[in-house]
């Protein structure tokens, strides 16, 4: 994705999703131990200030129900989370 000054239309910033066998798998893992409950995160679209860093926002949650009365029991709160990512630049650093 790349941003775009609004005045000038001129390129700002590229920005490139990983690949998910690149984010830390507990990203992918619900926190919550409910029948049905998943993971959720959303990527960040800003500038953290440092080319190395990123956010990610990460919580818990049910599938769409449509706006539709849940029956049973729910599920308790989920957390929030902003998890921040650094890119290791140490020569020979090793992704997973």
């Amino acid at each position: 994705m790349v941003a775009f000054s609004e005045a000038t239309l001129e390129p700002m910033a590229a920005k490139f999703a990983l690949p998910q066998s690149e984010l830390p798998a507990e990203l992918a893992r619900p926190e919550i131990t409910f029948k049905g409950i998943g993971a959720r995160r959303a990527d960040d679209l800003g500038e953290s200030g440092d080319p190395n860093v990123r956010y990610v926002l990460k919580w818990d949650v049910l599938p769409a129900n449509y706006d539709r009365r849940r029956s049973g029991p729910l599920p308790p709160p989920a957390t929030l989370r902003v998890v921040k990512l650094v890119c290791d630049t140490t020569p020979g650093a090793q992704t997973e």
